[in-house]
């Protein structure tokens, strides 16, 4: 004779001991595995299939796949025994759980695809306890009443719910959407009935079944939509939501303390907040998904709760990464700009854009993957779209390939000051996956493409050794040769003596006769990293050159003019008599001033290179001058 087959989930349902204990073991272990899914990010494997893919462990079908129709499904009686039969064989003595084959029974298409895994199971676990108490299943009496039509009415309970089998295009036979849909009314009408004669072995309560036999008789009375019990569970689950964010983020923020204190970060409290509030949310998102099934809502009304459940712990999670990205990368970079290096100032940043890009897509996929959409179908459509989608990006395409050439090629470091073939004047302040930004110097933000820098000029004012200080100091007319000399020297011994400037290259002389002024070119060069370091030395060349005017004598000029009233010409008795004469005196003038100035034989001077004499080590000129005390 032909008989049902079942098997024990929680223990037997007239077990008191089983009935009070084996659903709080159940969701302790939930609770693990939900929090060990939240904090690996693999929780996309417990996630249902798209709308339209079906059951994702149907009997070993692929999805998209066109196969023959089961064997196990050709008639009503074979699916009831083969639901019955994926409960496990009670022989053996051990408890068995629901396979595959159970689930594949029954018809999750539509809004139903949505479900969980876990609720499918609850769902076929319910499914089991409602036909346990209604009445015993003849499968061999199935197939006859079913014979000639494409549906099958087990039993209907009028204004409840209905039990019904129907035959799909393939010729299958499943548990109607309407049956699945009516599971949670049909148990609260028919719990309280003893499971009918004949079934071996019964299915213990899930774990909202468990719950709801907990609570009072008067507060299973149907309110608005939902029993008031429901609603009930609705406001503690909200509570518990709240207090498990507060929760999660206290123990967090302590080890977060603890961890800064043992690495030697300083990270602000506002910084701290920004990243542990996902974390917050991704504990509240798991304390709702794990305690919503133990109200038994409605189906409809709990997967779309599910679903945003879903929604926001999947969203969270991507925030919670995307925050940890960005803390990293600013510990990073911090590092960096205490290294030397500037290399490091270009990669870290970067590293930590490409991480933050790839986060964000990885994000999209999983929340989408996480609310059922069908993200093989995406793809594909975006396979259709592949060549407007590559001429659409074909600049930013151009701008990663720029970047990638600017950490290979190097032309410039953050920090540089860079001028640019477009005219385009400042320093270096970030170099991106698709663009640089340069803050002028009058403090606005330029932003350059990548692909525009490796094929445009860049004069990188940066990678100078030396910074030229080219200047003019103007002497009053009344100065003599001699104190210009002294003048002159003493310049050019300031410049030996300072620790920034260029001691093997360098110009100080007498260079112009101004309108108003004897001009002295100062020609010299600062061996400093930065602009800053310049300013102060110009700064201290400057006041070292105004003291030793003044310890000379020696007055600088104002721009000014002089207007001189001729009342008497002059006589010029002393003028020559004849051209030929003139021209003898001032030759006979000139020899005796370079006769002075270079002695009695005139010969060509060597050409300046250097200010020291070719056999005085500068070094050792040094240590003299200064005493063994200058850079």
């Amino acid at each position: 004779m032909p008989r049902q087959v079942c098997s024990a989930g929680f223990g037997a349902m007239r077990n008191p001991v089983a009935t009070s204990t084996s659903p709080l073991c159940q969701t302790g272990i939930r609770l693990l595995v939900l929090l060990f899914v939240f904090f690996t990010g693999i929780s996309a494997a417990q996630m249902p299939p798209g709308i339209g893919q079906g059951t994702a462990n149907e009997m070993g079908a692929e999805n998209g796949e066109t196969r023959e129709a089961d064997p196990r499904l050709s008639s009503p009686g074979k699916t009831f025994e083969t639901f019955f039969r994926s409960f496990g064989d009670p022989g053996t003595g051990r408890e068995p759980t629901i396979g595959t084959n159970g689930i594949a029974t029954m018809d999750f298409s539509g809004t139903l695809s949505l479900m969980s895994e876990a609720q499918r199971i609850d769902a076929a676990k319910t499914l089991k306890n409602v036909l346990d108490r209604v009445r015993y299943v003849e499968t061999e009496e199935v197939d006859k009443e079913a014979a000639g039509s494409d549906n099958y009415v087990f039993e209907r309970f009028p204004g409840i719910g209905i039990i019904e089998i129907e035959k799909n295009e393939r010729g299958e036979w499943r548990f109607s959407e309407e049956t699945i849909e009516s599971l949670d009314r049909m148990w609260s009408y028919v719990e309280d009935r003893s499971v009918v004669e004949g079934v071996e072995t019964t299915v213990s309560l899930t774990p909202a079944q468990w719950v709801r036999s907990k609570v009072p008789e008067n507060l299973k009375q149907t309110g608005f939509l939902l029993e008031t019990w429901q609603w009930l569970g609705l406001l503690v689950l909200v509570a518990l939501g709240v207090a498990a964010d507060r929760l999660f983020v206290f123990i967090l923020t302590l080890i977060s303390h603890l961890i800064e204190k043992r690495l030697g970060i300083d990270v602000s409290k506002e910084n701290r907040r920004s990243a542990l509030k996902p974390l917050g949310l991704l504990a509240m998102a798991g304390t709702w998904a794990l305690c919503l099934g133990l109200l038994m809502l409605p189906t409809g009304v709990s997967v779309v709760l599910l679903v945003a459940v879903k929604f926001l712990a999947a969203l969270s999670f991507v925030l919670a990464t995307y925050k940890g990205v960005d803390a990293i990368e600013r510990i990073f970079v911090e590092k960096a700009s205490r290294t030397d290096s500037k290399m490091d100032d270009l990669i870290v940043p970067f590293v930590g854009r490409v991480a933050k890009i790839f986060v964000v897509a990885f994000g999209i996929v999983f929340v989408a993957s996480n609310v059922g959409v069908n993200i093989s179908g995406l793809l594909a459509g975006l396979g259709l779209g592949g060549l407007a989608f590559a001429l659409a990006a074909k600049d930013t395409v151009s701008n990663i390939f720029g970047s990638l050439t600017i950490l290979i090629d190097r032309p410039f470091s953050v920090g540089d000051w860079v001028v640019l073939e477009n005219g385009v004047d400042g320093t270096v302040e970030t170099v991106g996956l698709r663009s640089t930004r340069i803050r002028t110097f009058y403090n606005s933000l330029i932003t350059v493409p990548n692909s525009t820098l490796i094929t445009s000029f860049v004069d990188n004012y940066g990678e100078r050794r030396y910074r030229r200080w080219k200047t003019t100091l103007g002497l009053t007319y009344d100065t003599p040769p001699q104190k210009i000399e002294a003048f002159c020297e003493g310049i050019r011994e300031i410049v030996r003596l300072h620790p920034y400037t260029r001691k093997d290259y360098y110009h100080i002389y007498a260079n112009e006769f101004g309108p108003a002024s004897l001009d002295i070119l100062v020609y010299v060069f600062f061996e400093a990293p930065d602009w800053g370091t310049e300013l102060r030395e110009r700064h201290r060349l400057f006041l070292d050159v105004l003291r030793l005017a003044k310890e000379l004598g020696v007055e600088f000029a104002f721009p000014t003019q002089t207007l001189h009233i001729v009342r008497d010409l002059p006589e010029h008795g002393d003028r020559p008599s004849s051209t030929g004469d003139a021209l003898e005196k001032g030759r006979l003038s000139a020899r005796h001033l370079v006769g002075r100035e270079f002695g009695g034989k005139v010969e060509k001077p060597a050409p300046v290179r250097i200010n020291l004499p070719a056999d005085v080590d500068l070094d050792e000129y040094m240590r003299e001058r200064t005493g063994g005390g200058a850079e």
